[in-house]
This record gives C-alpha cells, sequence and structure tokens, in this order.
C-alpha cells in the first residue's frame, strides 16, 4: 500500500460514502477523515440531533417518509467547503434529487458488502441496543436481500467506485479510498499526453 497522501496533495471535492446499513458507512467515515484530516459528516447523526429522537422512533412515530424528507434536508444543508467526507444513511440515494445532489459535490464510494454479514451485523447491534429501524417487519436475512434487491442497481449508478468491504477493516478501507481519490484527482490534474 502507497504512503499515505500529504494534505497538499489532497483533491478537492467531498468523498459521499454510500451502502446499505451496517456496511460500516460511520466507522470508516471516521477513520478516512482523521486520514484525510476532514471533518466528517454523518447524516444519521445530524437528523437525530435536529429531531431530538433517535432514527427508529421517527420511523415509528411519524414514518419512513418523513424521516426520509429530514434525510432529504440534511443531504441538501451539507456545504459546499470545507472539502469533508460524508457519511450517507443506507436509503439516501433512494431520492433521485439526494442523488443528483452528491455527485454534484463530490466523488461516492459504495462500500459493498455480503449481505449475510449485513444482516448479522444488524442482529448484533440489536443484541447491543443500537437499535436501526426494520424497512419491511421481517428477519433481518431476507429484509437485506429484499431491500439489497432494490437498493444495488442504484448504488451502483451513483457510485464512482464499488469498493468490496466485507473482509477489510475501517482502517484498510479508509486507506484504499484516500489512496484511490488521490489516484483519480491525479489522472484529472495531471492527464496523459
Amino acid at each position: 500500500m502507497s504512503a499515505s497522501p500529504t494534505i497538499s496533495q489532497m483533491p478537492r471535492g467531498h468523498i459521499f460514502l454510500v451502502g446499505y446499513r451496517g456496511s460500516g458507512k460511520s466507522t470508516v467515515g471516521r477513520q478516512l477523515a482523521a486520514l484525510l484530516h476532514r471533518p466528517l459528516v454523518d447524516t444519521d447523526s445530524q437528523i437525530q440531533e435536529r429531531a431530538g429522537r433517535p432514527i427508529a422512533e421517527i420511523f415509528r412515530l411519524d414514518g419512513e417518509e418523513a424521516f426520509r424528507n429530514l434525510e432529504s434536508e440534511a443531504i441538501h444543508d451539507i456545504p459546499r467547503e470545507p472539502d469533508l467526507v460524508v457519511a450517507l444513511g443506507g436509503g439516501a440515494v433512494l431520492r433521485e434529487t439526494n442523488r443528483m445532489h452528491i455527485r454534484n459535490m463530490g466523488r461516492v464510494v459504495w462500500l459493498k458488502t455480503d449481505p449475510h454479514q449485513l444482516a448479522k451485523r444488524i442482529a448484533a447491534d440489536a443484541n447491543q441496543g443500537s437499535v436501526r429501524p426494520s424497512l419491511t417487519g421481517e428477519d433481518p436475512s431476507l429484509e437485506v436481500s429484499k431491500v439489497l434487491a432494490i437498493r444495488e442497481p442504484i448504488y451502483r449508478s451513483v457510485c464512482d467506485w464499488e469498493l468490496e468491504s466485507t473482509n477489510q477493516s475501517p482502517e484498510q478501507l479508509a486507506q484504499l479510498i484516500a489512496d484511490w481519490y488521490e489516484s483519480t484527482n491525479n489522472a484529472i490534474t495531471h492527464p496523459k499526453h
């Protein structure tokens, strides 16, 4: 693996992390933000702060549509400056206006994770008291399969890079993203003749 890029070498524009819930976007985002010396924006955390309550409660009391409205507000409130690492909620890409906004503000990395691993992580979160709202009311394995069937083509269409993340640590993923981001910027700013 190459050495970490220096601050002066860092490309401009946000880095958006997308993927299913439990794919590690928040954890990888923290690692990547520290590595690149950039602020981190976690839209799920912002939504909870604005609403003053957990996402599961927003889903339960107000419904998914109300949550998606809050999510869109959080995405559209992301400032252009400074350059950020942005961890998006798993369904943030469902609305076309959100997809257009993130594509216009930076590069998008899809943390693609094995469905069985996602179901295990979601179940572990529930056992530890961190409840991610169920989207279908079904068993986590069945829910992951059903929802991914809809979302995978959307993740693929919006991302600049599809990164298989199942068997890699957050530190490894952050370094891979930093290296990829630097290399794509160099290709743009120093094209081959």
